[in-house]
């Protein structure tokens, strides 16, 4: 059988619209700013089943619509312009493709073989589309945020556990329903796949259960400035920048940070460009720091901006930390900016690893915001054996129920706890088995100082270790389905 016979053999259904029908409404709220955990199962599931059941042609010329219109729906103003229209259909391009290569390939395989060449493509589309300039941005596995269980196995596989496994439900459903749900005919797929999951669930509901978060704790202080604003509003201006006055700044510095001590944290974090500091200030305004550090005897993370006042000139979205003696460990510099709406405005760091130091309550990290959405990156933190990471961020109001959940999962990868201070967002700090510990909503809250008590503590994982070989063996799995399949062709 020739590649062009096998993808134009169909077996037909006369449902096929239906659940084409289903599929696409399930697949607008599988991702994205809707996101229902259960939907990121099913709607997959659906849609393979149209796409097998259709000649290539006209299927994908109809899930090709479906897709490029359906992901514009699911980020929906989460980012605006003609570029992020095609963004997301340059998204929905690469799932078009994902569905293509299962429809020309899976047919030439047969029983559990079968199965996995749609987790093993999606996988690798997944993965490879990380090293682009969104990172992780957008991946399936962070629909299942608060499934405790199954989050356990991203601290062996990576998110990418968690891909393989909701897309090779799909591709086992598929099998069940090919066979008319003759049992006798799928019983050793559907077996495979269920003895899996139970076990990655029973897994994870052991180690929550058996191994639970024991350490003592040191209480954060996350400080959400009410006056701060949204600081692309500001550098993208084409006027003079209006930057605070450094003696109203030091004022607001001061003021926060000492309510925090006031309540018994050892550690005060700002949130991303908590503080905009002109570049003809910035000494005078980290003295001033280091003696506030030094009266509150506390450990001081500071997120500045500093700016000149000329439009158009690039800044520097910087992390200062200080030690309760006023020394300065380090100052970090975002080497990841968020392509397009802050990269225009802001010097592009070389930092190739979080900042990190030994302290009195344990190895702490630190990174800005977009640069937690690369796994690889963070990762570098969990080698290092990091106990406490802080994140500080800023955000915007339709991406509140996306982006922080996702972050947390690099605490369950790495074996740290994780606290993400975020203006316009949603300040959280979890553990390291991504318990959440507090979670505050910046549009809905009126106090500017979150306190939280984080372990001190953290844990080793066995992906701080190996990185993303789980990513790697899918990669090479869909490499070695796609040489035996031509091979396949050529022998027919």
């Amino acid at each position: 059988m020739t590649v062009m016979q096998s993808i134009n053999t169909v077996k037909e259904d006369r449902w096929s619209y239906l659940w084409l029908a289903i599929g696409s409404l399930l697949f607008v709220v599988g991702n994205g700013r809707w996101a229902i955990p259960l939907a990121a199962w099913l709607w997959p599931a659906f849609m393979l089943r149209f796409t097998r059941t259709q000649k290539p042609v006209w299927g994908f010329l109809i899930v090709a619509v479906v897709f490029m219109v359906g992901c514009n729906i699911q980020w929906i103003d989460i980012m605006q312009g003609p570029i992020f229209i095609i963004l997301n259909a340059v998204m929905g391009m690469v799932l078009v493709a994902t569905f293509l290569i299962d429809r020309i390939i899976t047919p030439r395989f047969k029983g559990i073989l079968s199965t996995l060449v749609f987790p093993l493509t999606w996988t690798t589309m997944e993965y490879l589309r990380s090293f682009g300039p969104f990172g992780s941005w957008g991946s399936v596995a962070y629909t299942q945020f608060g499934n405790l269980p199954l989050e356990q196995m991203v601290s062996v596989t990576g998110i990418y556990g968690i891909t393989f496994l909701i897309t090779w439900f799909a591709a086992v459903v598929n099998a069940v329903w090919e066979s008319e749900f003759a049992w006798q005919i799928i019983r050793r797929e559907a077996a495979l796949y269920i003895g899996i999951l139970a076990m990655v669930l029973l897994l994870g509901g052991a180690r929550l259960a058996f191994f639970p978060v024991d350490s003592e704790t040191v209480r954060v202080a996350s400080v959400v400035a009410p006056s701060g604003e949204n600081i692309i509003t500001m550098l993208s201006s084409k006027e003079t920048r209006k930057i605070p006055p450094v003696e109203k700044t030091i004022e607001v510095m001061e003021n926060l940070s000492r309510k925090g001590a006031g309540v018994g944290a050892k550690i005060v974090n700002w949130h991303e460009y908590g503080l905009i500091v002109a570049r003809r200030d910035e000494a005078t305004f980290i003295e001033h720091a280091c003696k506030l550090a030094i009266g509150e005897n506390i450990y001081l993370l500071l997120a500045l901006g500093v700016f000149d006042e000329e439009p158009g000139s690039r800044g520097e979205n910087k992390l200062i930390f200080i030690e309760p003696s006023g020394r300065v460990l380090w100052q970090y510099h975002k080497p990841r900016p968020v392509p397009v709406i802050e990269e225009p405005y802001v010097v592009k760091s070389k930092d190739k690893t979080p900042a990190i130091s030994d302290t009195s309550y344990g190895k702490i990290a630190a990174v800005i915001c977009f640069d937690e959405d690369f796994p690889r990156f963070i990762r570098k933190a969990g080698h290092a054996k990091v106990d406490i990471l802080f994140g500080p961020s800023e955000d915007w109001r339709e991406i509140l129920s996306i982006h922080t959940p996702a972050i947390t999962f690099r605490a369950v990868e790495n074996g740290f706890s994780l606290v993400r201070c975020t203006f316009e967002g949603l300040t959280m700090a979890v553990d390291y088995q991504g318990r959440v510990l507090t979670a505050t909503d910046d549009f809905k809250n009126k106090e500017p100082v979150i306190i939280s008590d984080l372990p001190m503590k953290g844990v080793p994982t066995i992906y701080s270790k190996i990185g993303d070989l789980f990513a790697w063996l899918c990669v090479a799995g869909f490499l070695i389905v796609i040489v035996w399949a031509l091979r396949q062709h050529k022998k027919a």
